[in-house]
């Protein structure tokens, strides 16, 4: 049951993520802005407790919402 939390808690930071990113796909939220932006996104109540954290764990998605499609080619 351990394993099965894990999962779904970087699920949806991954989801958060992906969600910031489509919101602005080409410059992103700043970096370091996923702590704060995340909470942004609802999905209901047992998955908010979920969705946030100081960064989405996946390097490319963090990339991503936070400085865009810009940031993600020069990186």
């Amino acid at each position: 049951m351990m394993v099965l939390n894990y999962t779904k808690k970087y699920t949806y930071m991954t989801l958060s993520a992906y969600k910031m990113f489509q919101t602005k796909p080409f410059l992103g939220h700043g970096i370091k802005s996923f702590r704060n932006n995340c909470e942004l996104f609802d999905y209901g109540t047992l998955i908010n407790d979920f969705r946030c954290s100081t960064h989405p764990h996946n390097y490319l998605l963090e990339i991503l919402s936070e400085t865009g499609i810009f940031g993600f080619f020069i990186f």
